[in-house]
């Protein structure tokens, strides 16, 4: 599945601006799963899965995510051309 087509487990469709969206494509790019992405930020693994998915984006979780992914969180908001 392409990060920026439709995902019958996601409420929203991937490429709809959400920052979950990079992260998957960021994510994919380093090899890491979701859950070495989780170990890596100290979050955990449903955390991870939420935030990918557009719902329950707590900042504190996106900035331990966006910094284990090397990133700012400034960027994860940035839509994917």
């Amino acid at each position: 599945m392409s990060p920026l087509t439709a995902c019958p487990a996601c409420p929203t469709a991937h490429g709809a601006g959400h920052p979950g969206e990079r992260i998957v494509l960021l994510r994919r790019r380093l090899g890491l799963t979701m859950d070495a992405l989780a170990v890596r930020a100290g979050v955990a693994l449903a955390t991870v899965r939420r935030i990918e998915h557009g719902q329950g984006i707590q900042q504190a979780k996106l900035a331990a995510l966006a910094e284990a992914l090397g990133v700012s969180v400034a960027y994860l908001y940035t839509p994917i051309p």
